[in-house]
């Protein structure tokens, strides 16, 4: 069902969130690797927001799996030091400070991830700050524009990024 969902929401240009799951989810699908599992995100901790350069001092975490950077996202939120070790596979970790991905954007096809909830009570900061993000991306976003009342990836971006995307399967 989620394939499907992505599969309908990229056919029509339609923007994504996901949100922890829904993060690892769409970064997979949009060709992007994960760690199978990470330590240290079972608890509160700060990000840093790369974009307006502030510290957020409370996101929730409750992810053991996290998206890894790569060069077709947009860094938006990260921690340093959070994870020592991080499994690729079973037998392959990744160990030592690191940038975790807290959260990124893809501009084609406009995906957002988060891997914080920022839906939990208590989170005030990181809610509005999603907010923001998500106001952000989507409003002054000159990739989008509106079709019949709905916004939607311009159609020459979205082109591309179905091109991109079936280029993607072919190889897998």
């Amino acid at each position: 069902a989620d394939k499907l969902l992505y599969d309908l929401c990229l056919s029509q240009g339609i923007p994504m969130l996901g949100i922890c799951g829904g993060a690892q989810f769409l970064h997979v699908m949009h060709g992007g690797k994960l760690y199978q599992d990470v330590d240290g995100h079972t608890g509160d901790h700060n990000m840093y927001d790369v974009i307006e350069k502030r510290v957020l001092p409370r996101i929730s975490s409750v992810h053991h799996q996290m998206v890894i950077l790569n060069d077709r996202m947009i860094l938006v939120g990260a921690c340093s030091g959070k994870s020592k070790v991080r499994h690729l596979n079973p037998t392959l970790r990744d160990e030592g400070s690191n940038r975790d991905v807290e959260a990124y954007l893809y501009r084609e096809p406009c995906i957002i991830g988060i891997q914080g909830h920022p839906e939990y009570r208590g989170y005030d900061d990181f809610a509005q700050w999603t907010l923001n993000l998500l106001h952000k991306t989507l409003n002054e976003n000159p990739d989008l524009h509106y079709l019949k009342g709905h916004l939607r990836i311009k159609p020459e971006l979205l082109a591309e990024s179905l091109a991109m995307n079936e280029q993607q399967e072919i190889t897998e």
